[in-house]
């Protein structure tokens, strides 16, 4: 083996060695359904039963928080991603 052949042999080795970085991937959630019952006062009331209701939000995968007390993981949303429609009309943020 020639020392060219042996320090890329060793360099293969090193990298493969170092761990690669996490990458933060923005995921999308959307829910969706339907009105239930409302007692929702203001712009809107009166959306009857079974209109539909659909919410979004965006979390990064690399921003969560784990909780101390149950096994399970809590992603970190971003706030300016947040949208909400029930029966066509814009929930807004208070």
């Amino acid at each position: 083996m020639t020392n060219a052949s042996q320090r890329a042999t060793a360099a293969l080795a090193l990298m493969a060695m170092v761990p690669i970085a996490a990458h933060a991937v923005d995921v999308r959630v959307t829910v969706t359904g339907v009105v239930h019952f409302n007692v929702i006062a203001g712009g809107m009331a009166g959306t009857p039963p079974g209109a539909p209701v659909s919410m979004a939000l965006t979390v990064d995968s690399n921003a969560f928080l784990d909780s101390a007390g149950f096994p399970t993981r809590g992603y970190r949303i971003d706030p300016a991603s947040f949208s909400m429609t029930v029966g066509g009309t814009a929930a807004h943020q208070c």
